[in-house]
């Protein structure tokens, strides 16, 4: 009598194993999404803080005062336009632009220790950091992608001229800077 056996998988036991590996795909995916999206604003954070901190190193190293025009319409920084000083000959940085698949970056400026809510509309906000590596005002840039669940957060503190990176927590919007992470 032959023996009647069955090797494989019957059809219906295939769509459900392909339906369990549709989903759960489709959940790691967006979460790779959401993971992406906050590397790249952290990506954004570190190059603008990079930046602000080569331009303070640089009015030590030519023992002159840095002037440093930021731009959140244009998410640029640089040298002031009337600017005659130490950091002249460093060309402006368009973080929408080194950041790849940042062209929705948004940055804003507010006062360290102001509570108004950060605003793109502020035109025109020069840093200046002296021959010493201080800064003249305190200045918080806070960067943002719609779609990231944080901000991340640049701080410039006077009259030391520290530069602190951090996020801005989920609730209440505050920065923390204990941690870049």
């Amino acid at each position: 009598m032959p023996v009647n056996r069955q090797d494989g998988f019957s059809l219906p036991e295939l769509l459900v194993a392909m339906a369990i590996a549709g989903i759960l795909s489709g959940i790691g995916f967006a979460l790779y999404q959401r993971q992406w999206q906050s590397e790249r604003t952290q990506a954004a954070g570190r190059e603008l803080a990079a930046r602000l901190d080569e331009l303070r190193r640089r009015a030590q190293q030519k023992a002159g005062a840095c002037h440093v025009a930021i731009d959140p319409a244009a998410t640029t920084l640089g040298p002031a336009a009337a600017n005659t000083s130490a950091c002249s000959d460093f060309g402006s940085l368009n973080l929408r632009a080194v950041v790849q698949g940042a062209t929705d970056l948004v940055l804003c400026v507010q006062a360290l220790d102001s509570t108004a809510a950060c605003s793109t509309a502020t035109a025109g906000t020069t840093l200046v950091f002296t021959p010493r590596g201080t800064a003249t005002t305190s200045a918080l840039l806070r960067l943002h992608r719609p779609g990231d669940s944080r901000d991340r957060c640049v701080a410039i503190v006077a009259p030391l001229g520290l530069i602190r990176s951090g996020r801005a927590s989920a609730a209440g919007g505050s920065c923390d800077f204990t941690t870049a992470f």
